[in-house]
């Protein structure tokens, strides 16, 4: 048996991995670096902090480091151990990355392989944690890649937060793939319990003449559904890959007790009953899943955080946590809502802010992008900030509240705040750019009277919509139109000061009003006569409502 006193870095003695351990190794929490085991010796290839285990115990050892291999002739390759026999793990961690190309057949963040037969048959993983990242790529044969291993007895209160990228050989002959990649196990025999899995999985898939970007169904977030039925109980499968757990979920190819994935990664298709969204799976209590860790800004976690040290759960917690600006894991300062809506992008999003945000500059809004609040949220201006958003050409901006919970944009306090003559709160001034407000009170827009300083300011082919929101005490204008061409009113809307800037014609502004509209809205139209409404086009069979607009 071995007692592990300190941690250690293998490299500086040229590790050569383990042979036959079949003892208890006992690592005492302590972390040992390896890089790069893999050798051969007289046509024999030896690899990982252990080569083989046979009948052994691994309890309390973090293994680091990098392994990577580009030579064919190895057979098994694993962050901890090449190949074993009957073994244990308890409270390990492996983090080492392993990047593996050539002829190797079977990859494990654990162990490469288990030598599975009727008198070795149990390899079982106690509060166990893989942090490590696998990539395979390559590959001339069909090889199997997981988490942890292929061929495992059981998982118990285990997580996968490693990204594993596997590589699956299609034969030109046929164009069937073959190999598996899965975020624990490739092997479909095992059964878990308390297990969550945060990898992204995925294979990048090559054929005979070695041509790229072929896909494979044989990607798993758990592990394979080949033959056997593998069972889970309360578990989580919260990251990404061809399928959930193993295929489609609450089929007869495995058991499911209380076991959930993640349906914003998966779609909803396979079972709605074990289906949840990335925010419902943060809201899980003791009463879905019982002994498990929970936090509102991340996935639960099975309960084994006193096993491990500080910085090895906050690994955990960081990859388990969900990204910026999500319900779960709202925005909270200007900073982070104004960085992430400058940065550019043409995919559309949706962005959750919480509290006062305290707007100290303007930034640009480079992304389509609609902002909502996890409950009351409030963007106020600060110090010498000018405005808030300006969205450029082709560029959409959407702030949606609440019926509950308004989002108020703030001016911010005169008293405190200097007053910003010409610039707006919100600004859209380039062709094909659109602002869309709902559920919104714009207030304290101090920007005197000049028509450039409302609450809103709309020029230049852009669009408009406002619903069910309130303009109060602005000291210029609420809403300033020139060269819009297409605003939307609809639900119940206070606007004290509609203001329409000269240079329209004929039918260039479509006003599209909801039949329903509600509220009270006064129009001020520079250099028109009052009553001339006749010159905007109200849009096929629109009317204004009777008792709502004042001239």
């Amino acid at each position: 048996d071995i007692d592990l006193t300190h941690d250690a870095d293998g490299n500086e003695l040229s590790w050569i991995p383990i042979n036959g351990y079949s003892g208890t190794f006992d690592g005492g929490g302590y972390t040992i670096t390896v890089n790069n085991t893999y050798y051969s010796n007289e046509g024999v290839y030896y690899q990982g902090f252990f080569d083989t285990l046979d009948g052994a115990t691994i309890k309390n050892l973090v293994v680091a480091g990098e392994e990577t291999i580009s030579e064919s002739g190895l057979d098994y390759c694993g962050g901890i151990a090449s190949s074993i026999k009957e073994t244990k793990f308890i409270n390990c961690v492996n983090k080492r990355k392993l990047t593996v190309s050539g002829n190797v057949g079977h990859i494990g963040g654990f162990v490469g392989y288990f030598q599975k037969n009727e008198t070795y048959n149990s390899l079982t993983f106690e509060n166990c944690i893989n942090l490590g990242e696998i990539n395979v790529s390559d590959v001339s044969t069909d090889p199997y890649v997981a988490g942890f291993t292929t061929g495992a007895t059981s998982y118990t209160k285990c997580i996968n937060a490693g990204n594993v990228t596997g590589a699956s050989y299609l034969d030109s002959s046929d164009g069937a793939a073959s190999g598996t990649v899965a975020g624990f196990d490739a092997s479909d025999s095992a059964s878990f319990t308390d297990c969550i899995n945060l990898g992204d999985i995925s294979a990048n898939s090559y054929t005979a003449d070695d041509e790229k970007n072929h896909s494979t169904d044989k990607v798993y977030g758990f592990s394979s559904i080949e033959n056997n039925k593998p069972s889970f109980m309360n578990c989580i499968d919260a990251g990404s890959a061809n399928y959930p757990f193993t295929g489609v979920v609450g089929n007869t190819t495995g058991t499911y007790v209380t076991s959930y994935y993640n349906s914003d990664s998966y779609g909803s298709s396979y079972n709605a009953d074990y289906a949840k969204t990335s925010d419902e799976l943060c809201q899980l209590t003791d009463s879905d899943l019982a002994n498990w860790s929970y936090d509102s800004s991340r996935y639960p976690l099975p309960k084994i955080e006193e096993n491990f040290s500080e910085k090895i759960w906050q690994e955990v917690v960081a990859k388990a946590t969900l990204p910026k600006g999500t319900r779960g894991n709202p925005f909270v300062t200007w900073e982070e809502l104004a960085n992430y809506v400058y940065t550019s992008s043409d995919s559309e999003t949706t962005v959750y802010i919480a509290g006062t945000l305290e707007a100290t500059s303007m930034t640009y809004v480079y992304r389509p992008v609609t902002i909502m609040a996890t409950g009351n949220a409030t963007i106020k201006r600060v110090g010498n900030c000018t405005n808030f958003f300006q969205v450029p050409s082709k560029k959409s901006l959407k702030i949606t509240g609440t019926e509950e919970n308004n989002i108020i944009l703030d001016g911010g306090d005169t008293s405190t705040t200097p007053l910003v003559v010409d610039y707006p709160l919100i600004q859209v001034a380039q062709t094909g750019g659109s602002v869309t407000l709902e559920y919104c009170t714009i207030q304290n827009a101090n920007c005197g009277t000049d028509p450039y300083g409302a609450g809103l300011y709309a020029t230049s082919n852009t669009s408009v919509t406002i619903k069910n929101c309130t303009f109060r005490n602005n000291t210029g204008y609420d809403i300033s139109i020139e060269k819009c061409n297409n605003l939307t009113l609809s639900g119940n809307v206070e606007i004290p000061k509609l203001y329409f800037k000269n240079g329209y014609t004929t039918s260039e502004l479509t006003i599209n009003v909801d039949e329903n509209l509600t509220g009270a809205v006064t129009i001020v139209l520079d250099e028109y006569e009052k009553g001339d409404l006749e010159l905007f086009n109200l849009g096929d069979g629109a009317s204004l409502p009777e008792g709502v607009f004042t001239l």
